[in-house]
């Protein structure tokens, strides 16, 4: 089939295929991470564009869909993907993109590879870092485009560790196989009865634990997944961040690997089509090979040799097309509260004063404006780890050659057109830079991005107009409750699964004093301001 690859076997243990299944019974129950009542959306995309931005495979291949369905939690009789609140993601109906039930930003697609036709991967897209759900009083709104939850070392790690406990216990690994089994007659039954689903003949011929060959690639697939969690030493990122480049660095270049201690939050994208230099230090301009970078953090595979790859470089085009649609939220009065026009328009003067030399508050083109490390006193590590070379090679000539020519072998696989080719680049050439510095961001709908700075270490946009003495030394997030007052999520600390520690490497608080020595009738008309914003 055209525009599919076939990886050697250098890559093998990285691939580890299942077939696809629609019964009943393998269907997550997501109930338990639903709110009170059904999730307000604020979001400028319809329901078409909306279904494919939440599932559309973009090339990660990270588990067999089949193996997924019939996974238990390591340590008890749940599904796996039961309770998936618990990894920050969120619930997602069925619907004609979505019949296994998959939370938002999980996708299940075939695979690329040639020999294991009609075999369906489990994957992630960039909706389950870009699509958020906040709660207010058993209320929920849906954010298209703002930085989620998304805890994926969590993740990758405990579909590791399920698969490693099942394949070691000869008991359940027993109990996986004859749930395997279910699964596959469950499907051959619907295909006699007409029901147009993939057939069950590869499933019990390959994968049904008849052959050595289930338990030895179920190990396999663990070895991969553990190897895209971070490395022993890393600051841990918890919900909402990740270290791309340095995840991306020990992934591609292994040779080189180093603990991540830079974790980041996911940033919002509404206007990201605007933004002439990506990511938070400004390092590139290419939104496409910026995506494929992302896929590949997000396992995706490719063969070195080759530059051959599971990435689907249209399906990132088709993303990128939807995400640049989407408009920054509103402020919900109906929700959170009316705004006040006294105390807004106080808030936009103190704005003018403290804050509109490095931020805009429009959706209009934004200039490249940075800072550099030392004046704007926040974490370094994001800066620093970006600039370390490979070897002795700068980082950014590195990753910028390696993208290059796995793109550029998605391009030819794909059989595009020159024209084809340029509208992927959005008119731009691809550059690639280290900057050492951090980048000043729009502040368009900033009340919906919490937590604050480039690495989530101030809960609230009021406790970034503190000093950085007075903000929270330690917060707990991993839930999703709002406090309209201060902007931000509510940081008490009995709430959420995770305490983030402002000591770690990687996490401080500091600097970003700007507007920090107003009275508080003046830090509270500044987030009147932003809440219109």
């Amino acid at each position: 089939m055209e525009g599919r690859v076939e990886l050697t076997a250098a890559v093998l243990l990285a691939v580890v295929f299942g077939v696809s299944a629609g019964v009943e019974l393998t269907k997550v129950d997501a109930e338990t991470a639903r709110p009170q009542t059904p999730a307000t959306t604020l979001s400028s995309l319809n329901d078409a564009d909306r279904r494919v931005f939440y599932h559309l495979e973009e090339g990660s291949e990270v588990f067999p869909l089949d193996w997924l369905l019939a996974l238990r939690q390591k340590g008890t009789q749940q599904l796996f993907l039961q309770n998936a609140e618990r990894f920050g993601l969120i619930a997602d109906d069925d619907n004609p993109a979505n019949p296994y039930h998959m939370p938002v930003g999980i996708t299940a697609a075939p695979t690329r590879d040639l020999r294991f036709p009609g075999a369906k991967m489990v994957g992630v897209n960039c909706a389950a870092c870009h699509v958020n759900q906040l709660t207010f009083k058993g209320k929920a709104l849906r954010l298209d485009g703002a930085p989620s939850l998304f805890n994926i070392q969590k993740f990758f790690r405990e579909l590791g560790d399920s698969a490693l406990a099942t394949a070691e216990n000869p008991r359940e690994f027993l109990a996986f196989v004859e749930r395997l089994k279910a699964i596959a007659q469950a499907e051959a039954r619907s295909a006699q009865a007409g029901e147009k689903r993939a057939g069950s003949s590869f499933v019990l011929k390959r994968w049904d634990g008849s052959s050595p060959e289930t338990l030895l690639l179920l190990k396999a697939r663990v070895a991969f997944l553990l190897n895209l969690a971070e490395l022993p030493k890393s600051t841990v990122p918890g919900f909402g961040r990740v270290d791309a480049f340095g995840n991306a660095r020990n992934i591609v270049f292994p040779h080189d690997a180093l603990p991540t201690l830079s974790p980041v939050s996911y940033p919002h994208l509404w206007g990201i089509d605007r933004l002439e230099w990506l990511h938070w230090d400004a390092n590139t301009n290419s939104i496409l090979e910026r995506n494929i970078g992302q896929a590949l953090g997000l396992g995706a595979v490719y063969e070195s040799l080759t530059n051959a790859s599971t990435i689907k470089v249209e399906n990132l085009h088709t993303l990128e097309v939807i995400a640049r649609k989407i408009d920054p939220p509103k402020w919900p009065e109906d929700v959170f509260g009316k705004i006040d026009p006294k105390r807004f328009e106080r808030g936009a003067k103190l704005f003018q004063k403290h804050c509109a030399q490095c931020h805009v508050t429009t959706t209009g083109e934004v200039p490249d404006i940075r800072v550099s490390v030392a004046r704007i006193g926040t974490d370094p590590n994001r800066a620093e780890s970006f600039a370390r070379p490979v070897g002795n090679r700068p980082f950014d000539e590195a990753i910028a050659d390696l993208l290059g020519r796995i793109k550029l072998k998605l391009y030819d696989d794909a059989h595009l057109s020159a024209i084809q080719r340029e509208a992927m680049e959005a008119g731009r050439k691809p550059k690639w830079r280290t900057t050492g510095e951090y980048a000043c961001r729009p502040l368009v709908s900033v009340w919906a991005t919490a937590p604050y700075l480039h690495n989530n270490s101030v809960p609230t946009l009021y406790d970034l107009l503190l000093p950085a003495a007075q903000r929270p030394k330690a917060f707990a997030v991993g839930h999703r409750e709002y406090d309209p007052v201060k902007l931000g999520y509510v940081a008490a600390p009995a709430m959420g699964d995770f305490l983030f520690d402002t000591t770690a490497p990687g996490n401080h608080n500091s600097g970003h004093e700007y507007g920090t020595t107003v009275s508080e009738s003046e830090r509270m008309a500044l987030l009147e301001y932003l809440k219109g914003t």
